[in-house]
């Protein structure tokens, strides 16, 4: 399986909305599953046509107050969970940003990044479960609305999003999800014929020495749990079971996330023309 999983040196989607710019192409409706505060949507506008909307997916009633920051009438939040069906379910918030953190200084206390669909609401803290609404994309947005990009970063909801999207997910551009060795993600978008690309992996910690020759430090970053991290390049491929090696990875050198870059093949053509320029 990982043998089409394939590394490209990019750190940002936009990086890649910038390249298909380049050759003349300007995105119209876009997707941004687990929006947070905006942030992400906002960066998608310059790379849009002035008609177009982001379909900005956020269900956690802290982040909402965020978006009126957000100046731009190309944005419609959507404050609900992308999910496989329309649902209602319980969203567990295990942290905010508090007062005295380098986000706070940023006016970002009482946002989080960190909410996900609880299966075992039970077993959580009930004061950080949140119940929410939840819909299949391709339910909430219009057929005659061709979605051009979708990102999404959902806590290890992406699965059940692009369920909820069997019309749409053939419709991008590409395709960036954030990957974290959730169960049945690759086998998904493999079925369905995705070309994958890995990118930059995301790691705790604050000694880059620890990735030994597996990964190559780039640079810090700063989560909004505080908690240090830092980026890295993966320097040799994954070997034949790469669920395995991945998991491995995590507990052995603290690895979060990569984000991954999905291609239909139908668009793949456009794609290697606009990165290889």
């Amino acid at each position: 399986m990982n043998k089409r999983l394939m590394f490209l040196d990019v750190r940002s989607f936009t990086d890649i909305m910038a390249a298909y710019n380049s050759i003349g192409i300007k995105f119209r409706h876009c997707i941004d599953g687990g929006a947070g505060a905006g942030h992400t949507a906002s960066s998608m506008l310059p790379f849009m046509k002035k008609d177009g909307i982001v379909f900005a997916f956020e269900p956690f009633p802290g982040n909402f107050p965020f978006f009126d920051r957000v100046d731009s009438s190309q944005i419609k939040l959507i404050k609900k969970a992308m999910y496989n069906k329309s649902d209602s379910k319980k969203l567990f918030v295990s942290s905010t940003v508090e007062e005295g953190s380098s986000w706070a200084k940023h006016g970002m206390v009482g946002y989080s990044s960190l909410g996900f669909i609880e299966h075992s609401p039970e077993i959580r803290d009930p004061s950080k479960l949140y119940e929410v609404t939840c819909c299949a994309a391709d339910e909430e947005i219009s057929a005659r609305d061709k979605i051009d990009f979708v990102k999404l970063d959902l806590q290890g909801g992406e699965l059940n999003a692009l369920r909820g999207m069997k019309r749409i997910i053939f419709e991008p551009y590409f395709l960036w999800i954030e990957f974290t060795g959730q169960n049945g993600l690759l086998e998904l978008l493999y079925e369905s014929e995705f070309i994958i690309f890995e990118t930059v992996y995301l790691m705790y910690g604050d000694n880059p020495d620890m990735a030994g020759e597996s990964f190559t430090f780039l640079y810090k970053a700063d989560l909004s749990t505080g908690a240090p991290a830092y980026y890295a390049r993966r320097n040799k491929p994954w070997g034949k079971d790469f669920h395995d090696e991945f998991n491995e990875a995590q507990k052995k050198y603290g690895l979060i996330q990569t984000d991954i870059i999905c291609v239909h093949p139908a668009n793949y053509k456009l794609f290697n023309k606009a990165i290889t320029g």
